[in-house]
């Protein structure tokens, strides 16, 4: 059986990349909009929280970017072998020293 293409992988990488690029443009635009708004006069709680909101969503795109970039940039694929090495510490993908899950649990945090 032969393994996925890295050019197809490459490709729908890309195709997935471009299209949250996309969407973090629309929210770019609706700051600017909004901000363009308060020129003239500061923002109320509810339109700073409308704010937050929009940032919130940023945020979430550019963490969506890096979650689906990061496992290509550390081993490809999945089920593909990676040889560990001790020179530089490294563990292959799913055995990092440090992990958000492992730390929680080291620091008794649920979250």
């Amino acid at each position: 059986m032969r393994g996925p293409n890295p050019a197809a992988l490459a490709a729908r990488l890309e195709a997935e990349v471009d299209s949250e690029i996309l969407r973090l443009t629309k929210v770019v635009g609706e700051v600017e909009g909004a901000l363009a708004l308060f020129d003239e006069a500061a923002p109320t709680p509810l339109e700073l929280r409308g704010l937050a909101n929009l940032v919130h969503d940023f945020y979430t795109g550019i963490e969506k970017v890096f979650k689906r970039v990061a496992p290509e940039l550390n081993g490809g694929a999945p089920g593909r072998r990676r040889v560990a090495s001790s020179a530089t510490g490294e563990h292959g993908p799913g055995h990092s020293r440090y992990s958000p899950r492992r730390a929680s649990s080291d620091h008794g945090s649920d979250s």
